[in-house]
């Protein structure tokens, strides 16, 4: 194994970010979002946002990042106060511990989740999704079947699962076909989480 693919290794054991190696030697870059946040009923889906833009910021092995609240509110595409009032709720559930630093710049600090976790691809972060779409598409991630992407069932039974309404639902699914994202097929959904390819 060389050097590359050792540190690779030792960033998927400790970090948020995991690699997986595909044929051809290229590898993709994942990102780890804990199937408890996405589940958590006492988050709101800014919340969730919030979660997931952080995970961008990162990029230490101690999951720490150096973030100002008008940056997160610049990635998430929301007001600065709804970035405090989210950032507030993640700290007050115990899923991030802050401390604040000189001007605005924040020290924030992702704390550790034992359990499952869904693998969130970075390439993303890159697309003109809004912004409720990334935490869509993490739901959707966290129930699809892990070997193919898919997701069998109704619209209805899918929304069911991710705790949405239909039409919320297909709001935000349309923008991650929009995005080549999403497949709606007569049988569900297919996901499509590979850059530049579909399954």
């Amino acid at each position: 194994m060389d050097s590359a693919l050792k540190e690779v290794d030792k960033c998927s054991q400790q970090g948020e970010v995991i690699y997986m190696k595909e044929l051809g030697g290229k590898i993709e870059s994942f990102r780890k979002v804990p199937s408890t946040i996405l589940k958590d009923a006492e988050l709101s889906l800014t919340d969730k946002l919030v979660y997931i833009v952080l995970l961008k910021c990162v990029y230490s092995k101690d999951s720490t990042a150096y973030v100002a609240r008008d940056h997160i509110s610049k990635l998430a595409n929301i007001s600065v106060g709804k970035v405090s009032k989210s950032l507030k709720a993640l700290k007050l559930l115990g899923y991030i511990s802050i401390r604040y630093r000189y001007c605005s710049l924040n020290k924030i600090t992702l704390n550790k989740e034992k359990g499952s976790f869904v693998k969130f691809p970075s390439f993303i972060y890159k697309k003109e999704l809004k912004s409720i779409s990334l935490v869509v598409l993490a739901n959707l991630i966290d129930i699809a079947n892990k070997d193919n992407y898919s997701i069998y069932g109704s619209l209805q039974e899918i929304s069911i699962k991710i705790g949405l309404d239909v039409r919320t639902l297909k709001k935000y699914l349309q923008d991650l076909e929009l995005e080549n994202l999403v497949t709606i097929n007569s049988w569900g959904l297919q996901l499509k989480l590979e850059e530049g390819k579909g399954f």
